[in-house]
């Protein structure tokens, strides 16, 4: 239970933890399968032969992060594998990749949907292992895969299992620096959802550390964290506020930890597309406990995490299966959930039809188990079902994003209007000059033309 002043203790368990299960897990391999992986990697993870395993916890696996690094590779070299990771920071960013063959993503489709079969007719399984890269699934690919490229899989576990212990490890110690001055802070998303949704740090990529804070506290929480040696990234005034008075964020990075990059937020969607801010105020007196390296940390209800994940992926458009999978996850382990309070958690920040699509994705894709009453309402919203169908043929191609005008459709009214002004006033592009060819010396009127292309395009047509 929390405590009587509302933190939450960060408490150690002696339990064993999932990175000791794959400590156990490379220790039963045959030599000769482990010859391929990465020496200092391997002998960091290996446990102390002495130490019972209902010992490991939290100072075991902060030992283990220490020899990663005095086994000789580099914390930065694990830094630069944080910044792998490819995601939009704005809902009509474009992300370019190659674009997967009908087999190929058939073979990605199954992943998210276990178990699992390996598929016959993959020609060049570099090409799939790096679109499972791009995707965030590559993890997942265990016992799917002929035994020729299973070194390559091993290899990039290890990798991430070492990039997420030094993450894990560190957002215990922030979250720690947090409850003793006092600030309330609520990871999500991450090394949490890992642990959380998989039972295995190895089994997610994680980029970078999100922590939602109050509003209130974030100059004291800015201070903890340069005390703790990170640089604060994020433009600001003399008074420490944001440049951008619409920011919902401030970054920092601590180049000594890895690069490790910190998000501090106070509210989970832009003030750009929502009016109602989604944030402590909301999820923090709900908060419940979990399990994170052996430690509890504060945590949030499975119908918050829902609505969080179904906010993330559709503010990237869905570009990256990964997300879907985290969905189809979260319902399949939480068979009791309850949709009601989920329903009724998103029409009151204005996030119904954004729960809708990322829930219909997962049923779709991945098979996962909705309430036939709730999937009715879902199916029945023309905007989501468009949305969702779009989405889907269009998620392994070269360009895998939605445009802010088609994100506006997730948006219930009031907000795509609010959106669909925001963006009708940006420059004239190329769409705008397709409708009507004017000489460039009128070229000034394509600003009018704009707005009435939005309007037609987005709420006529």
């Amino acid at each position: 239970m929390p405590a009587k002043d509302g933190k939450t203790p960060i408490r150690a368990k002696s339990t064993k933890t999932e990175i000791q299960r794959e400590f156990d897990e490379i220790q039963e391999q045959p030599a000769n399968a482990r010859e391929s992986a990465n020496p200092k990697i391997e002998e960091a993870l290996r446990p102390h032969e002495t130490e019972a395993p209902e010992a490991v916890g939290a100072a075991t696996v902060e030992s283990a992060v220490q020899r990663i690094s005095g086994l000789g590779l580099e914390r930065k070299e694990l830094g630069r594998l944080h910044k792998t990771d490819v995601a939009a920071t704005a809902p009509d960013q474009r992300m370019r990749r190659i674009s997967a063959t009908p087999a190929q993503a058939e073979f990605l489709l199954s992943i998210v949907r276990p178990p699992g079969r390996l598929a016959p007719d993959i020609e060049d399984w570099s090409v799939l292992l790096r679109l499972a890269r791009d995707h965030g699934v590559i993890s997942l690919l265990d016992g799917r895969v002929p035994a020729d490229q299973v070194q390559d899989l091993r290899w990039e576990r290890h990798r991430n299992t070492a990039r997420n212990l030094a993450l894990a490890s560190e957002l215990l110690n922030l979250l720690r620096a947090f409850e003793s001055e006092g600030i309330p802070a609520l990871p999500f998303k991450g090394v949490v959802l890992a642990a959380g949704l998989y039972g295995d740090l190895s089994h997610r990529r994680a980029g970078d550390l999100d922590i939602l804070i109050y509003r209130q506290h974030l100059m004291r929480a800015t201070a903890v964290l340069k005390e703790r040696g990170y640089k604060l990234r994020t433009p600001v005034n003399d008074d420490g506020t944001p440049v951008d008075s619409e920011a919902v964020e401030c970054q920092f990075t601590q180049e000594s930890l890895d690069g490790i990059t910190v998000e501090l937020r106070w509210r989970l969607t832009s003030p750009h597309f929502f009016r109602r801010d989604f944030g402590m105020d909301a999820l923090w007196p709900q908060r419940r406990r979990s399990i994170l390296l052996g430690s509890e940390v504060p945590d949030l209800r499975p119908e918050q995490t829902l609505v969080v994940l179904c906010v993330h992926g559709t503010k990237h458009g869905w570009m990256r299966l990964f997300w879907i999978c985290d969905v189809v996850r979260l319902l399949l382990i939480h068979p009791e959930l309850d949709w009601d309070s989920a329903e009724r958690e998103a029409r009151r920040f204005g996030l119904w039809r954004t729960l809708g699509l990322g829930v219909l994705l997962a049923h779709r894709i991945g098979g996962a188990p909705v309430a036939a009453e709730t999937l009715q309402r879902f199916v029945a919203d023309r905007s989501v079902r468009r949305l969702e169908k779009y989405i889907r043929t269009h998620l392994f191609g070269e360009v895998a994003a939605i445009s802010g005008l088609r994100f506006s459709q997730a948006l219930e009214s009031g907000d795509r209007l609010r959106c669909l002004v925001r963006l009708g006033l940006r420059r004239p592009n190329e769409r705008d000059r397709a409708v009507i060819r004017l000489p460039r010396t009128l070229d000034f009127l394509y600003y009018a033309v704009r707005p009435l292309r939005v309007i037609w395009e987005y709420f006529l047509k």
